[in-house]
């Protein structure tokens, strides 16, 4: 195998693990762009670092760190509990989103926190 064969083949494998460009470009993202974001005061960019989040893709999310993981749960929770009715609907549709990914359907903590969070705005909210 010549070394451009090499190249692509350890860069395909890298996109398929969570390594490589893809996983530095989501890493900048959570890291910094999207922080900002959903720091921000204005809501409508508060939303879309929500949405954000709701984007990473499965192998990503499953290549992040725990803290990570953590983090970005912990923002999305967060966001379904905001005031702003827009916040809160992101949030739920990123949580929904995040629900898909393996990494997290393998994790019996985000579950049940996920599970219990369901339960207590059913109970609280007015409106579908």
């Amino acid at each position: 195998m010549d070394s451009a064969e090499n190249r692509l083949r350890i860069s395909a494998e890298d996109s398929i693990s969570g390594k490589g460009p893809e996983m530095a470009f989501w890493t900048e993202l959570l890291s910094s762009h999207i922080k900002l974001a959903i720091k921000d005061k204005s809501c409508v960019v508060h939303v879309a670092g929500i949405g954000c989040l709701a984007n990473i893709p499965a192998h990503i999310y499953g290549g992040l760190g725990v803290e990570v993981r953590e983090w970005v749960f912990g923002n999305i929770r967060r966001a379904t509990a905001d005031s702003q009715h827009t916040v809160r609907e992101e949030g739920w549709r990123a949580l929904g989103w995040l629900c898909r990914h393996p990494a997290a359907r393998a994790d019996a903590a985000f579950v049940d926190q996920s599970g219990k969070l369901l339960v207590t705005a059913m109970k609280m909210e007015q409106t579908s």
